[in-house]
């Protein structure tokens, strides 16, 4: 979402980043300093995109400086996520969010960047397909920026964060993207499904594995069953928007 907002903004993917250790001053006198995960460092510049391949936290946070910390924030409310406190922290995820809240916000970037606002199901008495489907909501990014966001998302499974995915869901276009803090993401999607696996403690203790660890094989083996169940929940490409 903060790379959303970047391009939103008009930065461009192969826009050059530092990586490396850094302080950040904001409010006049405040600092911050971030560290990526595992503390290891390029120590040299990389473009955006790479900052989102390889969750470059010093890169995110330094994005979302320059992007505008409001501008980051209120677009996160716009994909329906709880509003976050503007303060560079929140780059890399500040607020409680649930699997669902961020399964719809994910829905957006596949949906040419219109907001979906999902139901949850507690039972299934008719077939799915005699339900009406749901009419999508606002335009939350350009469907340019939503199709960036989703090219990047790609190269997160290709050779990212996520690349024990590379090729495990057959004759499927996937992208995706890793989460890891007390407890482990990912969320990720194919042209026309999309899947949130959050797996951690109630209590909020040490999970002590990556999303990749953690979420990711389960991910991938929902996906395998659902679209070998159902063949039109894949799609073997995104669509690309006139524009980019």
């Amino acid at each position: 979402f903060v790379y959303a907002a970047a391009l939103e903004d008009g930065m461009s993917p192969v826009e050059l980043f530092m990586d490396a250790p850094r302080e950040f001053v904001y409010d006049r006198n405040q600092t911050y300093r971030p560290a990526n995960y595992g503390g290891g460092y390029t120590m040299g510049e990389v473009t955006m995109r790479t900052g989102l391949v390889r969750s470059l936290n010093v890169v995110t946070v330094d994005v979302a400086l320059q992007t505008g910390l409001a501008r980051t924030a209120n677009l996160a409310a716009r994909f329906g996520l709880p509003k976050p406190e503007r303060y560079p922290a929140m780059a890399l995820g500040t607020e409680e969010v649930t699997p669902l809240q961020l399964a719809s916000a994910y829905a957006a970037f596949v949906n040419e960047g219109r907001r979906v606002d999902a139901k949850v199901i507690t039972n299934v008495g008719e077939p799915p397909a005699a339900h009406p489907r749901e009419t999508a909501m606002d335009q939350v990014v350009s469907p340019t920026t939503a199709y960036m966001i989703t090219n990047m998302l790609s190269a997160v499974i290709e050779r990212g964060t996520a690349r024990k995915a590379r090729g495990a869901v057959p004759g499927t276009a996937i992208a995706g993207k890793t989460g890891t803090s007390r407890d482990g993401w990912f969320v990720g999607y194919s042209p026309n499904l999309v899947c949130a696996v959050w797996i951690g403690f109630d209590d909020n203790k040490q999970l002590g594995l990556t999303g990749a660890e953690a979420a990711l094989p389960a991910w991938v083996d929902f996906m395998n069953e659902a679209i070998a169940a159902r063949p039109d929940l894949g799609g073997e490409h995104f669509e690309c928007p006139e524009g980019i």
